[in-house]
């Protein structure tokens, strides 16, 4: 007797082995496959990949369970996902499964099946922006270049996120006209919501489509950089004084006349100088670092404040993201912050542009949320300037360059110049928006620095440069000797000193300067010694230069001294993606500690230390301020802390440095510290002068 489908189930759910499979109607197994499919959208982990597999084994004519599947092991067993997503595709070929499995294939790194799947894809018309997206980020231009007339034919009508694909590819292909094409497409759609797209959305006129246009290509162009030749380990060198050099080059020159579109460009050409004689005489090394593109990092960079969050504020912070420290589980700017508490403290507000380099990653959580402006300098910052007509004015620099290599050319400042001017005009567009009374560079010298500079100075807005290093010696900050009748543009208005020593640097040449002290130390000053900081009979505070690094010498060094002490290498901030390397090469001595002396902030491990030893670096100055003898191992640092070693703080050591240590440790008790950095009522009076 034939027993009914009902009968059939019921004796299934008391005994599922008592019934196949086999004899349940196509309709049965679709209702058992929804079932095990609701089951598994109910659960999760293990337990949500095996409902979607019963579900998918209920029937297998059925592509949805096998597209959960690979959804839900995409990221986990992307091999996996591909095959699951390639059994959907069987059946009902969708493009959310097509779109899985291109997710698949590019995490697999399976280019040319990616290819495939989404050429078929376009000649099926079953491919969005988002699919395709995917293959642009991988493939190389010429495979680009070879499907671009098709994806332009089948997006031309698209939505905006359609359009802004294409805007991608013409950027990336240097494609102007088609460039500038999209970029109005995005503008009359009024599309939002990514900060690139914003700045089409927010474009006033063609000169400012082009500028985008610009920036847009630059960022999105691979950038992959060629591997150099390392210089060799850092040494001593000859104390060679780079500023007398300088001043006898301005007393020859007529370098205040030096123009090109109307910028004086001495500043820039006096940095290039004096850095390549620094780094010839130091033998600096050089260390390679790969420029990373990936979609990702780019979309978290776009985190933070957005320009539509932005109010006018009184000052405007600008610096990089090297700068920040952690502290209570959260990453402060080890400058601006302890400024903006006492601005805060004033009524008055602030905002911070923040911009990181190739190789750094921005902080998070910040105590104050910056706007991180790379994505929308980044093009123009990479990317080739488009050639105007010059007007240059540089008698006398050809006879220069010949005798200076560091020089360079005229073109390469004349191109300089033209992309200084273009992302100066971005800064204006933010600045005229947030009418800052002030605007605080920590580092002046810079594309970036001396763009914002210009932009300032359009607008009559002052500018002030927040010390942020040593200025002894120092080409951009001591012994400018000529000037032009209205100033150099690249220069700031004032500069902000940690001390009246370095005040009394920039006033000795004519500059404005104001004694603001150093912000980090004094925010430090009350903080206690934490006791994560691994403490010793004897403890030496190593602290590396970013130029010089950790060399063979200083590891040799350690692994020499007395088993007794103990070492804390404090790494440059631009240094801490080598923090793993340099940990494993220090593995070998049982008392060297590299993550928490780094981690902490500086002036609470430099006052737990018993000395400091550098090859060069700025902790120098503040050592001999709180009372910490130095040793130093570049012979420059003779005439650089000239200062600290007349009054015996800081000492060079050109063979036994161990003995060196020991000398200056005894020769440094009992005696008195150097006068300390103003603290927290010279930071309010200085703003007194700059916020009158």
């Amino acid at each position: 007797m034939t027993k009914t489908l009902g009968e059939k189930l019921a004796r299934r759910w008391r005994d599922p082995s008592a019934v196949l499979f086999d004899e349940l109607s196509p309709s049965t197994r679709r209702a058992r496959a929804l079932y095990w499919l609701a089951q598994g959208r109910r659960r999760s982990g293990d337990e949500r990949a095996e409902a979607y597999r019963r579900a998918e084994a209920a029937d297998p004519t059925y592509a949805r369970p096998a597209t959960f599947l690979g959804y839900h092991l995409l990221k986990s067993n992307p091999r996996e996902a591909a095959a699951a997503f390639t059994r959907s595709l069987q059946w009902t070929p969708t493009e959310s499964a097509r779109l899985g499995l291109a997710r698949a294939l590019c995490a697999l790194g399976e280019i040319e099946e990616l290819t495939r799947v989404v050429d078929e894809a376009v000649a099926h018309r079953e491919a969005s922006a988002a699919f395709v997206a995917l293959l642009v980020e991988v493939v190389d231009d010429d495979v680009l270049r070879a499907r671009y007339e098709t994806l332009t034919r089948y997006f031309e009508d698209g939505d905006a996120a359609s359009v802004q694909l294409l805007l991608r590819i013409a950027s990336r292909l240097d494609d102007a006209a088609g460039a500038k094409r999209h970029a109005a497409r995005l503008r009359a759609m009024g599309a939002d919501g990514h900060s690139l797209r914003e700045l089409v959305v927010e474009l006033a006129d063609a000169e400012e489509t082009t500028l985008v246009v610009d920036n847009l290509a630059g960022y999105w162009r691979s950038r992959e950089k060629k591997p150099r030749a390392p210089r060799g380990e850092a040494s001593a060198g000859e104390a060679i004084d780079v500023i007398a050099h300088l001043g006898a080059i301005e007393r020859t020159y007529p370098v205040d006349r030096w123009t090109i579109d109307g910028v004086h460009v001495w500043p820039m050409i006096r940095g290039a100088i004096g850095f390549g004689r620094l780094a010839a005489a130091r033998g600096q090394a050089t260390f390679d670092r790969e420029a990373k593109t990936a979609w990702r990092r780019r979309i978290g960079d776009l985190r933070g404040l957005t320009p539509r969050e932005l109010a006018p504020a009184d000052v405007v912070f600008f610096g990089t993201a090297s700068q920040r420290v952690e502290v209570d589980d959260v990453w402060m700017d080890q400058l601006f912050d302890p400024l903006v508490d006492v601005l805060e403290a004033r009524g008055a507000t602030s905002v911070h542009f923040e911009y990181r380099s190739d190789g750094q990653r921005y902080r998070t959580p910040q105590l104050r949320p910056s706007l991180r402006i790379r994505p929308h300098l980044e093009g123009l910052v990479k990317s080739a300037p488009r050639g105007p007509t010059w007007d240059v004015s540089m008698e006398g620099f050809e006879a220069l360059a010949a005798d200076e290599p560091a020089a360079r050319n005229v073109a390469f400042y004349a191109l300089k110049v033209h992309q200084l001017l273009r992302i100066a005009d971005v800064f204006e567009r933010y600045l005229v928006r947030l009418k800052p009374r002030c605007v605080v560079i920590n580092c002046y010298f810079g594309t970036l620095g001396w763009s914002l500079l210009l932009a300032a100075r359009r607008l009559s807005i002052p500018t002030v440069d927040l010390q942020h290093g040593v200025t002894s010696g120092h080409p951009m900050y001591e012994g400018l000797t000529r000037h032009p009748p209205r100033g150099y543009q690249l220069l700031p208005d004032t500069f902000w000193s940690w001390s009246e020593e370095d005040r009394d640097r920039i006033t000795a040449w004519g500059g404005r300067a104001v004694t603001g002290g150093h912000p980090w130390v004094t925010f430090c000053t009350d903080q206690p010694t934490p006791d994560a900081l691994p403490r010793g009979d004897f403890n030496v505070l190593l602290s590396l230069n970013w130029a010089s690094g950790f060399d063979r010498r200083l590891e040799a060094l350690i692994q020499n001294s007395p088993p007794e002490w103990t070492w804390w290498v404090r790494l440059h901030p631009k240094m801490l993606d080598q923090l793993d390397e340099i940990r494993l090469r220090c593995g070998g001595h049982p008392r060297v500690f590299v993550e928490v002396p780094t981690q902490l902030p500086l002036p609470v491990v430099l006052r737990a230390a018993d000395v400091h030893l550098t090859l060069s670096s700025t902790v120098t100055q503040e050592a001999a301020r709180l009372g910490v003898p130095t040793v130093t191992l570049d012979a420059r640092t003779k005439l650089i802390y000239a200062a600290e070693m007349n009054a015996g703080w800081a000492r060079y050591a050109d063979d036994d440095v161990i003995a060196a240590i020991r000398a200056q440790v005894a020769a440094a008790k009992g005696r008195t510290p150097m006068r300390p950095y103003p603290g927290r009522d010279a930071m309010s009076d200085a703003f007194d002068i700059l916020l009158p």
